[in-house]
């Protein structure tokens, strides 16, 4: 159905105190009907028990929906951009990734 991933913020432009969800994956099937809301206040409601005070994730520059998603959930841009390969089909792909920033 879904899942997510989150772990201390490892990044040199991060805080401590900082969390990073790394991915937060639902089956299509299910996107629309609010588990993927309920995985995300889980997530925030683990880290911050955990003592973090903020995190952050990186998303795809043209990934609306997901883009929509955070911001919905009151993620907002903090202006890091990154460029980076993904692998698919036997090549790597460019991609542009938007890091997005929540206080807990």
């Amino acid at each position: 159905m879904g899942r997510t991933s989150r772990t201390r913020s490892t990044t040199a432009t991060s805080r401590r105190g900082t969390a990073t969800l790394h991915w937060i994956h639902l089956d299509p099937a299910y996107v629309g009907t609010g588990i993927g809301r309920a995985l995300m206040a889980h997530a925030l409601d683990d880290l911050r028990e955990r003592g973090y005070r903020a995190v952050v994730l990186w998303v795809l520059e043209g990934n609306a929906r997901a883009r929509r998603f955070y911001e919905i959930g009151g993620w907002t841009p903090d202006g890091a951009h990154a460029e980076r390969l993904f692998p698919a089909g036997g090549l790597d792909w460019p991609a542009v990734e938007v890091r997005y920033r929540r206080e807990l």
